[in-house]
């Protein structure tokens, strides 16, 4: 029964690496096989158990004999003792000695023969031992690659579809895209130019009412101005009564007025 566990035991790596190498898909593959992988490991610890307990029990049964055989030569040691301090007689003291002599050799020979089962069995429970141990160790390696693995497919799935998209969008259609897009920004720079335009330049009704008020108001006061000050010129165009006046004197005057008419109609 313990080979056929080891051999179980030995067969479950073999296998599982042969496994491995079979298949097509590292991540899905290797993640199924991991998971039976550690069903074998808990069946495997299992049969551990089963066996270290028979270990531990013959032992523990060998070391009661190894006991029991040292208590009986104890009680052939008391015998003769008494024997010797007068309380049974030499004859009774032999009989009964050699009696518990005899039962000590009888256990000794049976717990020598339960030893070699015990040493045998010592060593199934190390190569036990050793296997689930490799086994453990093996199933963590293959996690850590595993997850090595996921994420490298991670990161090829990521590069494969941002180059899929990059090859999508050639020159010319990258061209377009931009020029709709500086076409879309020209036409909101335009629009936002007119809307400052007619934020800053519009008069409302109310103003140009009382710009047109003022106006008029300035008018009048521009044309009365005008009358009062060609009534000016008027009275400053008589000639002096002056006989005296000297005739190129006169001829610069007149021709001072014309000026004058010229530049108020």
């Amino acid at each position: 029964m313990l080979d056929k566990l080891l051999n179980f035991l030995k067969g479950l790596i073999g296998v599982g690496k042969e496994k491995l190498a079979q298949d097509n898909d590292p991540v899905k593959k290797a993640e199924q096989q991991i998971q039976v992988l550690k069903s074998d490991y808990l069946e495997s610890l299992k049969y551990l158990a089963e066996v270290k307990a028979m270990y531990v029990r013959q032992k523990r049964e060998y070391e009661q004999q190894i006991a029991l055989a040292a208590n009986y030569e104890q009680r052939a040691k008391l015998l003769l003792q008494k024997a010797s301090q007068g309380e049974i007689s030499s004859t009774q003291a032999d009989t009964l000695a050699l009696n518990e002599l005899t039962k000590k050799e009888q256990t000794l020979k049976k717990a020598n023969a339960d030893l070699s089962k015990i040493d045998y069995q010592k060593g199934i429970v190390k190569k036990l031992e050793e296997g689930t141990q490799k086994l453990k160790d093996q199933i963590g390696e293959w996690e850590r690659e595993l997850k090595s693995l996921q994420a490298r497919a991670k990161i090829s799935e990521a590069t494969q579809k941002m180059h899929q998209r990059l090859s999508s969008f050639g020159d010319s259609n990258t061209n377009s895209l931009l020029d709709e897009m500086r076409l879309k920004v020209d036409e909101q720079e335009a629009l936002t130019d007119a809307y400052a335009s007619l934020n800053s330049s519009p008069k409302s009704k109310l103003d140009e009412e009382v710009d047109k008020i003022l106006g008029n108001e300035l008018n009048e006061k521009a044309v009365n101005s005008l009358s009062q000050l060609k009534g000016e010129v008027k009275m400053e165009s008589l000639p002096p009564k002056n006989e005296n006046i000297d005739g190129q004197i006169l001829a610069d005057f007149e021709k001072l007025k014309k000026s004058l008419r010229t530049d108020n109609p």
